[in-house]
C-alpha cells in the first residue's frame, strides 16, 4: 500500500475545518436551525474531503463526524453546554489521534 499523500490529507483538514466554519455560520444567520443541522451540513463535507485525499482510516473520520452529530444532539436537547461538548469532543479527539498514531507506527 503506498503511503498516505500527507499535503492532500493536510487539505482535506482545511476543507472538513471550512466546512464546519461555514455551516456553523449558517446556524448562527439562522439558515440552519440547529447544532444537528449544522453537523449534517458538515460531516458529508468533512467525509468526502478525507476520503478524496486517500486518507487510509476512514473508520475514524466516520467516529469522528458521528460524535460531532452526538455531541450536537446533546446541545440541541440541552443535556450539555456548548463548552461542555467541545472539551467532550477534544478529549474524544485525542483519542482517535492516538489510534492513528498507533496504526501508522503498525502496532494495529
Amino acid at each position: 500500500m503506498a503511503p498516505p499523500d500527507t499535503a492532500a490529507i493536510k487539505q482535506a483538514g482545511s476543507r472538513a475545518n471550512t466546512a464546519i466554519v461555514e455551516c456553523r455560520s449558517k446556524r448562527m444567520a439562522g439558515e440552519l436551525k440547529t447544532y444537528v443541522a449544522s453537523a449534517e451540513c458538515a460531516n458529508p463535507i468533512i467525509m468526502a474531503a478525507y476520503q478524496q485525499a486517500g486518507y487510509p482510516y476512514m473508520d475514524l473520520i466516520s467516529l469522528m463526524t458521528a460524535k460531532r452529530l452526538e455531541l450536537s444532539e446533546e446541545i440541541d436537547q440541552g443535556k450539555l453546554t456548548v463548552a461542555q461538548a467541545q472539551l467532550k469532543f477534544a478529549q474524544f479527539k485525542v483519542g482517535l489521534d492516538d489510534e492513528e498514531r498507533q496504526r501508522e507506527r503498525g502496532q494495529r
